[in-house]
């Protein structure tokens, strides 16, 4: 009897959880808001989102169930998991293009915290993330690099500003910017 109260129990506690990731995984648009800013206080500290795979280990098998975390609550529109982002990421440095036509995170990451494969990675941008936008800007493209710990991220005015054709090229070359491990 107290068995099968249990067990009744648990299955209604587990068709919650989910119930709860489907809704989570099945692409609601506010969970794909980026942003990138930095806050004009004595830290400067870079505020900023990043788009990662839900389920899988490998950045663009399923490039439309991405989600967007960020190291601060974005408005509640957005994944925000302070504690794991914030052990994901290594380093990050801000760069903004004093003519307003972009702005970029660049820097490394821990791989093993979202349980990402040590391969090449891969690329999300404003075509292959349905319903992703980056708030500001019209574009986007991102770069995840799983093997070297690299990621990129830019916002841009223009499209060509934020070409998709690069990812082979590595975050580095794509996306000139400060890839030292510091904070």
């Amino acid at each position: 009897m107290i068995f099968n109260r249990l067990a009744r129990l648990s299955i209604a506690i587990l068709a919650l959880i989910v119930s709860i990731a489907i809704s989570v995984v099945s692409g609601a648009p506010k969970s794909k808001v980026l942003t990138i800013f930095q806050m004009d206080n004595p830290f400067f500290r870079t505020y900023f989102c990043l788009l990662l795979p839900t389920y899988s280990s490998r950045v663009e098998v399923k490039p439309e169930l991405a989600v967007s975390y960020c190291n601060f609550d974005f408005y509640d529109q957005t994944v925000y998991d302070y504690d794991d982002f914030a052990r994901f990421i290594w380093s990050v440095h801000y760069y903004k293009d004093p003519r307003g036509k972009f702005v970029q995170v660049t820097g490394h990451f821990d791989r093993k915290v979202f349980g990402l494969r040590a391969d090449r990675g891969g690329q999300y941008h404003d075509m292959n993330v349905p319903g992703a936008r980056c708030e500001n800007y019209p574009y986007f493209v991102q770069f995840l690099e799983p093997r070297t710990g690299a990621f990129c991220l830019r916002c841009c005015q223009s499209r060509g500003d934020c070409r998709t054709n690069q990812f082979y090229r590595g975050c580095a070359k794509a996306m000139p910017g400060d890839y030292a491990y510091k904070f």
